[in-house]
């Protein structure tokens, strides 16, 4: 960032004298070249006087208004942002960056549907405004429109071809599409992950081979109160340190309690949150790493730029992101004979089976006892997934259940029911299939984990989404006595449901078809003896079973890392 240099005070006080007395636009111009100036100089103090002093002119102004909304929301104060950017839509409908800002700050509150609606007039009136299109993919993922957010994403790319964020949002959207064949998602990362620009660095020279204890790396931006921790601390807690050095690279400056206990774990703990690609690598070469796990891919935080300048000799990506092996240096995929079957290297690329399932649950975790489901009660179905895994199939399949079963209900949950608009919307989706909205009952989201995991109480069967299944809601599920019906698909993510049941010993909850789903749905839900008995023993069963058992996991793992 280069040092800020002040106009001259003649200059800037003639401007605003002509701003003030005529509205000129030259005057106007001018200002907004020392407000543009000083922002990227990161003089926000500066800024922010000439933009209180402008706005004290006769002429109002939605290009100082925006960037009132600009410097508030860098200054944390979002409600002004909010009114700030709403101001600068008012004098001028449409503005890109008024319009960007107040979809980012909408997003922020789960607005999805005012953040389409805001993005969607901007575009109508600039089409190739791109700042829009990313907040218009978040939105339209957010509340279960896939196919729409892949098309923002791809317009996104088109405009900005070589930015990595647009890149990373077309994949990640893409995962929840059922409109996209296997062969086609398949295409679409092969098409976009290349384009992501390698860390500046030195050719990778490999450490010097030695025997004895291998150095494991992993990388991930999800140290903390996340879904994902719930399989790394197994994985950290159950491997064998006589025979390996663990180094583990978080990429997210956030802590948290669960930060401080994978901390806990014997481990070299590197913060890479605060540090360019150039200086992480360094730090992970310096490692001599044997194998690097990459546990993000194109989500929120991963630096995929690390993963193709190469860390270590091997790198495989494991569970956080199932098309990783189209990033340039990811050498293979992990997974288990469920998730990746035969054949699912030719569009995938290489894989690497695990003996078992692919995944371990940490055991140790809060949640309440399992409540006793009253006799006589209404069968109660639910998904307390994201709501971008409702997907159009998804929708149409559990409206088949509900009407096979016609005294059911289902229940959903979502950050996203902050919005009513998402509310009403989602109930709109399910009455297409001529669902009655009384019988799909919305819950807003509900932290901790313990109180989230109280809404299985009245819950008899959990139902698993599609292209996109559950992950740690399924096994979290199935700890509170509800099992999850899931039909596999083609890719690891599609099939995540299916190697969980068979981990637990719930084999009989994975569906064939379409028609096996509703079928298994239609037969649990009249098997009201047997429903309780599996509801009292499951969190028994499943102590016992290889999803919890970390030191049976983390050994297969081990015998694959230290594997020549």
């Amino acid at each position: 960032m280069t040092a800020f240099v002040p106009p001259p005070r003649a200059d800037l006080d003639a401007a605003l004298a002509r701003w003030r007395r005529e509205g000129s636009e030259p005057a106007l111009a001018q200002l907004l070249g020392f407000v543009d100036g000083a922002m990227r100089a990161g003089s926000f103090p500066f800024a922010a006087a000439v933009i209180g002093a402008a706005l004290q002119g006769t002429r109002p102004s939605a290009a100082l208004w925006a960037r009132r909304a600009a410097l508030s929301r860098a200054a944390g104060d979002n409600a002004d942002a909010e009114r700030s950017a709403r101001e600068a839509l008012r004098l001028e409908p449409g503005a890109p960056i008024a319009s960007a800002l107040l979809a980012e700050l909408l997003l922020d509150q789960h607005l999805c549907s005012e953040t389409v609606t805001v993005c969607e007039a901007c575009l109508a009136r600039h089409p190739k405004a791109p700042h829009v299109l990313r907040p218009l993919a978040q939105a339209r993922l957010g509340h279960g429109d896939a196919p729409g957010a892949v098309a923002a994403a791809r317009s996104l790319v088109a405009v900005m071809p070589d930015l990595p964020a647009a890149i990373h949002l077309a994949c990640t959207s893409a995962l929840y599409d059922e409109t996209l064949t296997p062969d086609a998602l398949a295409a679409l990362h092969r098409k976009f992950a290349p384009r992501v620009p390698a860390a500046p660095a030195a050719p990778f020279v490999p450490p010097a081979s030695r025997a004895g204890r291998v150095r494991l790396g992993l990388l991930s931006a999800d140290l903390r109160t996340h879904a994902m921790v719930y399989f790394i601390e197994p994985l950290l807690r159950g491997l064998d340190r006589e025979r390996v050095d663990v180094f583990v690279y978080s990429t997210n400056a956030h802590r948290d309690a669960w930060t401080e206990r994978l901390r806990g774990e014997p481990a070299q703990w590197r913060d890479l949150s605060a540090l360019g690609d150039a200086a992480a690598l360094s730090i992970m070469r310096a490692d001599a790493l044997d194998v690097l796990l990459d546990l993000a891919g194109h989500t929120n935080g991963g630096r995929p730029g690390l993963i193709a300048a190469r860390a270590a000799p091997r790198q495989w990506s494991w569970f956080g992101y199932p098309y990783a092996s189209m990033l340039p240096g990811i050498d293979a995929t992990i997974g288990d004979a469920t998730t990746l079957p035969p054949g699912v290297e030719a569009r995938i690329g290489p894989v690497l089976r695990l003996p078992g399932a692919m995944l371990c649950h940490a055991r140790d975790f809060e949640a309440p006892d399992v409540r006793v489901r009253a006799p006589g009660s209404a069968p109660m179905f639910a998904s307390l997934n994201h709501l971008a895994k409702l997907s159009d199939a998804t929708v149409a399949l559990w409206s088949r259940v509900l009407s096979a079963v016609p005294a059911s209900r289902l229940a959903l949950s979502s950050y996203m029911f902050a919005d009513m608009m998402t509310m009403a919307r989602t109930s709109t989706r399910f009455a297409r299939h001529g669902i009655d909205p009384a019988r799909i009952d919305l819950r807003p989201p509900v932290t901790p984990l313990a109180q989230f995991l109280e809404h299985y109480a009245d819950i008899d069967l959990a139902l698993d989404p599609l292209p996109f299944n559950g992950g740690a809601t399924t096994v979290q599920a199935a700890w509170m006595g509800v099992p999850t019906i899931t039909l596999p698909g083609a890719d690891l993510h599609n099939r995540l449901g299916a190697t969980i049941n068979r981990a637990a010993g719930l084999d009989e909850f994975i569906a064939s078809d379409a028609d096996d789903y509703v079928a298994k749905a239609v037969a649990w839900a009249g098997a009201h003896e047997r429903r309780a008995e599996l509801r009292a023993g499951m969190r028994e069963q499943l102590a016992r079973s290889a999803l919890f058992d970390a030191t049976r996991f983390a050994a297969g793992f081990l015998a694959l890392v230290a594997s020549p």
